[in-house]
């Protein structure tokens, strides 16, 4: 991924649903960490942040978004890390994934509205 600007050559109809699926994506993943900021040996609570993220990645192919494809994609890897006890959670890591879905609802609403959106290297 490099930096600028994505442009979506055409807005596809079911942007709104889109906007409306990463909103309540987001909004579960914050719940989620939340809770797991309280308990974070739980498991099921992890499960869920990687399956919100795996239907944002799955849903962001769908509409051609490939930069937030790419960038869920790297997301979910560290809550897979978190998952094999690679990594430990803690409120860093917390942080990360929640600016992280942070960044993906912002591309969205940018996308949804303009068909744009700023994008910058991972690398």
């Amino acid at each position: 991924m490099h930096s600028g600007i994505f442009e979506l050559r055409e807005i596809p109809e079911d942007m709104p649903d889109f906007l409306i699926e990463i909103e309540e994506k987001h909004h579960e993943i914050e719940q989620a960490l939340l809770k797991l900021e309280g308990d974070p040996g739980d498991l099921e609570l992890l499960n869920q942040i990687f399956r919100a993220l795996h239907t944002v990645k799955g849903d962001a192919r769908i509409v051609n978004l490939d930069p937030m494809v790419d960038f869920a994609h790297v997301v979910e890897s560290i809550v897979e890390f978190i998952r094999e006890g690679t990594f430990k959670f803690d409120s860093h890591l917390s942080e990360i994934i929640l600016l992280s879905a942070d960044r993906i609802l912002h591309m969205t609403r940018d996308v949804a509205s303009t068909g744009k959106c700023k994008v910058g290297d991972l690398h």
